[in-house]
C-alpha cells in the first residue's frame, strides 16, 4: 500500500507541474530580463508585420511599450504604419508626427514618413466627411446622441472641421436636455476656424439669448448681420432681444428690416405692433395689427389683439367690432363672449348686453 502511494505521488507531481507551467505566463516562468524580452518581442513583431498580421503586431508594440526600455527611432514609424493599416488614422498621425519631431530631416524614413502622413491625412479627411454626413443625417432624424458621437469622430479625424463643430453645437441645442454651454463652445470653435461663419455667430447669439445674456446675444447677431446683410433670422432674433431690453426704436428698425425681407410673414407685423404699443404709438400699432389680420383673417387672437389697441385708444365701437368678429369665427369659445361682456360692463356700462354675453 505504501508503494502504491509512493508511485501515485511520483506520477502526480510532474502532471501538476506541467499544468502550472502551461497556465503561467511565459515571462513569469523564464523571468527574462527586459532587454532579452525586447529582442524576443521585436522578432515576433517583425514576423507579424511580414505576414501583415497588424492586430497581432499592435499587441507586440504594446508589450514593447510596457517594457520601458529604449527603442529604435523606427519604432514610431512602424507603429504609425500599423495604425494606418488598421484605419486608426488619429493614432497613426500622432506616431508619424512624433517620428519626424524626434529624427528631423535626417531620419532614416523621413521621406517615407511624409508620404505616409499625406496618405493618412487624405484618408482621414475622407472618413471625417463621412462621419460629418452621418452626423447631419442623425440630427435631421432627431437622433442627437448618435449625431454627436459621429460628429465627435469627424472632429477627431479633422480638427479644423468648422462644419462639424457647428453641427455638433446645433445638436446640443436641439436635444431634449439642452446643453447651452457646450453649444457655445462648439460655435466659438467654429468661428475661430472660420471667421466669416455668419451661421455660427447667429446660433451662438441665439444660445446666449436663451441663457438670458441679451447683450452678448445682440453682439453676435450684429456680427452675423454684418457678414450677411440679408440674414432675416438674425434681424428677427436681434429685434426680439431689443424688445426684451425695452429698446423699442431699435426693435422696430429690425422688425421693419425683417419685413422688407419677408413681407408675407404675419407674425413680424404682430411683433412690430407690440413694440409700437410699447411706445404708445397706437395708430401704427393698429396698422400692423390690421396687416396681420389681412394675412391671417381667420385668426381669432389677431382680432383680440387689435381690439385691445382700440380699447387703449378709447375707440370702443371698433373694439367691440373686433370682439364680435372673433366670436363669429369661434362661436363656441366662451373666452370671446367673456371678453366682450367685460368690455360692455367696464367700458360701455351697457349692463344688459354684458349679461347677454355672460
Amino acid at each position: 500500500m505504501k508503494k502504491m502511494n509512493s508511485l501515485s505521488k511520483a506520477t502526480l507531481y510532474p502532471v501538476l507541474l506541467a499544468i502550472i507551467l502551461i497556465l503561467s505566463p511565459i515571462e513569469s516562468r523564464a523571468e527574462l530580463p527586459p532587454d532579452v524580452l525586447k529582442d524576443k518581442y521585436m522578432l515576433s513583431l517583425a514576423n507579424a508585420l511580414k505576414t501583415e498580421n497588424y492586430n497581432e503586431a499592435l499587441g507586440y508594440f504594446k508589450k514593447l511599450d510596457a517594457l520601458e526600455v529604449k527603442m529604435p527611432d523606427t519604432f514610431l514609424y512602424y507603429r504609425g504604419e500599423t495604425y494606418y493599416k488598421l484605419n486608426r488614422h488619429v493614432e497613426a498621425l500622432k506616431d508619424l508626427s512624433a517620428y519626424i519631431e524626434k529624427t528631423g530631416k535626417g531620419g532614416e524614413y523621413y521621406g517615407k514618413t511624409l508620404e505616409l502622413m499625406i496618405a493618412v491625412e487624405k484618408e482621414a479627411e475622407q472618413e471625417a466627411e463621412k462621419f460629418l454626413a452621418s452626423g447631419k443625417s442623425h440630427r435631421r432624424k432627431s437622433r442627437y446622441d448618435r449625431a454627436i458621437e459621429d460628429l465627435t469622430k469627424a472632429i477627431s479625424l479633422k480638427a479644423d472641421n468648422a462644419g462639424a463643430y457647428y453641427q455638433r453645437g446645433l445638436c446640443y441645442l436641439d436635444k431634449k436636455d439642452k446643453d447651452y454651454d457646450r453649444a457655445i463652445e462648439d460655435f466659438t470653435k467654429a468661428i475661430s476656424l472660420k471667421a466669416d461663419y455668419a451661421g455660427a455667430y447667429y446660433q451662438r447669439g441665439l444660445t446666449y439669448s436663451n441663457k438670458g445674456d441679451y447683450d452678448q446675444g445682440i453682439e453676435d447677431q450684429t456680427k452675423a448681420i454684418s457678414l450677411k446683410p440679408d440674414y432675416g433670422s438674425a434681424y428677427w432674433n436681434r429685434a426680439w432681444l431689443y424688445g426684451a431690453i425695452k429698446d423699442y426704436d431699435r426693435a422696430i428698425e429690425d422688425w421693419t428690416k425683417y419685413i422688407s425681407l419677408n413681407p408675407k410673414n404675419a407674425s413680424a407685423y404682430k411683433n412690430r405692433a407690440q413694440r409700437y404699443e410699447g411706445k404708445k404709438d397706437y395708430d401704427r400699432a393698429i396698422e400692423d395689427r390690421t396687416k396681420y389680420i389681412s394675412l391671417r383673417p381667420k385668426n381669432v387672437e389677431a382680432y383680440y389683439g387689435r381690439a385691445m389697441v382700440y380699447e387703449r385708444k378709447k375707440d370702443y365701437d371698433r373694439a367691440i367690432g373686433d370682439y364680435t368678429k372673433a366670436i363669429s369665427l369661434k362661436p363656441n369659445d366662451a373666452e370671446g363672449y367673456w371678453k366682450r361682456a367685460d368690455f360692455y360692463e367696464s367700458k360701455k356700462k351697457d349692463y344688459d348686453r354684458a349679461l347677454e354675453d355672460y
